[in-house]
Formats: structure tokens, C-alpha cells, sequence
């Protein structure tokens, strides 16, 4: 993959996932559970299409993000593909760091 393509997926993913994040607080763990296991699979089957799927339908960019975000509410957050996400202040927050 070309750095600019994969400068501008991690772009997209550092402003996708705290939308994400905003938009799970209210839910319950069983529903972010539930949603990220359901990103899972799609991104599992069809990450070949990372930015758009054919019929201009959205790729799996928008659940790679919502699976992230997701994953920020566990204890210390998550920390893939170079970005750290978590919804909540915890001891040595690698967003501090920026």
C-alpha cells in the first residue's frame, strides 16, 4: 500500500472514531458488543474493500472505525494500526503524549 493511501485511511480513521466513540456512549455493553462483533465479521470478510465496495455502497472503513470505537471502552483503550483510541482518562493515555 502507498504511504499516501495509508496516510489518508489513518486520517479517516482519527476522525471517524470519535464519532463513533460519541455516538456508543449511551449504549449499552451488550450493544457495543454486539455492534463491534457484527464490524468484525465484515471487516474479517471483506477488508478487500477497505474504501468503497462496488455499487458505490461505503467499504469497511466505517465499521473498522465503529470496531475501534467500541474497543475504547475497555480499561486502557485500543491501540491499532498506529492510533490510540479511548473514551475515558486512564493512567499512561498515549493521547497524552500528542
Amino acid at each position: 500500500m502507498d504511504n499516501h493511501i495509508r496516510d489518508n485511511i489513518r486520517y479517516a480513521l482519527e476522525g471517524l472514531i470519535p464519532l463513533h466513540i460519541a455516538e456508543m456512549r449511551n449504549l449499552t455493553f451488550d450493544a457495543r458488543r454486539n455492534r463491534a462483533a457484527r464490524d468484525g465479521r465484515l471487516v474479517a470478510s471483506d477488508a478487500d474493500k477497505l474504501l468503497h465496495a462496488p455499487g458505490r455502497r461505503p467499504g469497511v472503513l466505517p465499521a473498522l472505525a465503529r470496531g475501534m470505537a467500541a474497543l475504547a471502552y475497555q480499561p486502557g483503550g485500543v491501540t491499532a494500526l498506529g492510533i490510540h483510541a479511548c473514551a475515558d482518562p486512564h493512567p499512561y493515555c498515549q493521547r497524552d503524549r500528542r
